[in-house]
């Protein structure tokens, strides 16, 4: 989602901080897979600093419209992480090929947003700025773009506190754009040695980078290369001084409490379930921004007596009721911080329950594996404490269900994040209705999914018999790379052998057989999920 603009932090002085360079050392750092990290919950460390808790993530808001986008499966990523000559610490993101796992330059069209924890585990040092830089060979010719962005995850799900991006477009032009003032004293907000984090010194934050190419979006030729992102943070002593910056409720005109119509600036809370959201023009500070609130009617809707915005963060959650009534009645809550008062209106409706509306299974194209769903719970609205839906499968062999999804507290209905769970089950040897059942407080709803028959695609590419020796040596390509590949002599039936995976092409394997075998000139290729094909063979 979009941060409002009219609240964009401002800050009024910046620090030193070492401009971004990659030395030599940087090469010499291990570089793990990203599929691998997630997969163990691993995490990558150098110097004083530990970068944890990786997550691939569907869509950060951009600063362009982009759309379209090859998110893949992320497996030509990888990680590493060093501690650089100039005291910074860096987290490297760089290309990589799927299968060796050695660097191996991007190149059309792609699009890869991670989230991490960054922490320093020495008490005596605190995350101060962060900068960021493409590899030195970044290029992008013909009509192509690059943008590398880096984000704070803020409170409310799916927030994004936009922080400082780069722009590579076609012809070598380059840009440079941050929501904060540099942190090396340049005037403006262009970033350009960086910028320090919001909320001050802080010894943990969670980031989000993002990377992406687009091309071909005026019809002339496109092409790119990009080996990897350089993201550096720099460290002060626990203690140094944070410069004062204004924080409070808003400007006149800004909004800064949300009720029911917080929906219409871009978010959601709605007062019969009594979900608000507190903001603040900027970053609260060292020891968070503690902000006073009351209701006009605290029988009606009561709310907590303060609301405290963490270090770090522009937003808080708050509860706000439900409301206790059984008609609509009129509220008005009153915030005030650092001298400035802010008041939101709105009518109250009356608690409703939380109800299930909707359980499906929604089969996963693209970058997904194949025989996999994504199971969706839907609720009547954003549950205040946390809902645990028990879910069951007719035919648990073909889509199986966990026994139970949770959805956390304060989670907006559909949220793909929260409200989804992707399984992967077996072929469907026919078309084979499933149907799936969710129950909540006692409460139950059904649908029912048509899982098709499954059949590979599968091709033989090279087929090629040495007759004086017998030497038979085939190639192929299937949709699956998990199928298993029989071949037969067309002619007599009899099975000549199995082929052996030999590694991916795009979304699917590469098999291969070679051995000795009688005379034979027709192939016959099956899968062991309903796929077939012929091939004649070039004899040598």
């Amino acid at each position: 989602m979009t941060l409002p603009r009219q609240i964009l932090p401002i800050f009024s002085s910046a620090l030193l901080i070492s401009i971004l360079n990659i030395p030599a050392l940087l090469a010499q750092a291990p570089i793990i897979p990203i599929n691998t990290i997630i997969a163990n919950n691993g995490t990558v460390s150098a110097g004083a600093v530990t970068f944890s808790e990786f997550k691939k993530v569907r869509y950060i808001p951009t600063p362009f419209a982009v759309e379209n986008l090859n998110v893949g499966d992320f497996a030509d990523i990888g990680v590493s992480a060093t501690a650089n000559a100039d005291g910074t610490v860096s987290l490297v993101l760089t290309a990589i090929d799927p299968v060796s796992g050695l660097p191996a330059p991007l190149g059309g069209e792609f699009f890869r947003p991670i989230t991490y924890r960054v922490t320093v585990n020495n008490p005596a040092l605190r995350l101060h700025s962060v900068n960021q830089a493409f590899d030195a060979g970044a290029v992008a010719t013909g009509n192509m773009l690059m943008v590398n962005a880096i984000y704070a995850v803020d409170l409310i799900p799916n927030s994004y506190g936009g922080l400082m991006q780069d722009t590579l477009q076609f012809g070598g032009a380059t840009s440079r754009g941050a929501s904060r003032p540099s942190a090396d004293g340049t005037p403006g907000n262009t970033g350009s040695g960086g910028i320090r984090l919001p909320g001050g010194n802080l010894p943990t934050y969670t980031m989000a980078s993002e990377f992406y190419g687009v091309v071909g979006r005026f019809g002339l030729p496109s092409s790119s290369n990009l080996n990897s992102i350089n993201v550096a943070f720099t460290l002060v002593p626990t203690g140094s001084p944070v410069p004062t910056e204004v924080v409070n409720l808003g400007q006149p005109g800004d909004v800064g409490l949300f009720g029911r119509n917080f929906i219409a600036n871009g978010f959601f809370a709605d007062s019969a379930t009594g979900f608000g959201v507190m903001t603040l023009t900027n970053y609260a500070q060292d020891g968070g921004a503690v902000v006073s609130l009351s209701s006009s009617n605290p029988a009606l809707v009561p709310v907590p007596p303060t609301v405290t915005v963490p270090q770090g963060y522009w937003v808080a959650p708050f509860l706000a009721g439900p409301a206790n009534s059984d008609v609509p009645v009129p509220v008005t809550l009153t915030a005030s911080y650092n001298g400035r008062i802010q008041t939101q209106s709105f009518t109250a409706n009356p608690a409703t329950p939380l109800t299930l509306t909707s359980v499906y299974a929604q089969a996963q194209q693209g970058f997904i594996a194949a025989n996999t769903f994504r199971i969706w719970v839907g609720l009547s609205r954003v549950n205040v404490s946390p809902a645990t839906v028990q879910l069951t499968s007719s035919d648990p062999a073909l889509i199986p269900v966990p026994a139970s999804i949770t959805i956390p507290a304060l989670s907006l209905p559909g949220d793909i994040n929260t409200s989804t769970v992707l399984v992967t089950g077996t072929s469907a040897v026919v078309a084979t209705p499933v149907t799936l059942t969710a129950t909540l407080n006692g409460q139950t709803v059904t649908s029912t999914i048509t899982v098709p028959k499954t059949v590979d695609t599968v091709i033989i590419t090279k087929a090629e018999l040495v007759v004086k020796s017998g030497q038979l040596k085939v190639d192929a390509l299937c949709s699956s790379r998990t199928s298993i590949l029989t071949l037969y002599n067309d002619a007599t039936g009899q099975v000549i052998g199995t082929m052996t995976f030999s590694g991916t092409n795009g979304l699917g394997g590469k098999f291969s057989f070679q051995g000795t075998v009688a005379p034979v000139t027709t192939l016959l290729l099956k899968t062991s999920v309903n796929g077939s094909t012929r091939s004649g063979i070039s004899l040598k």
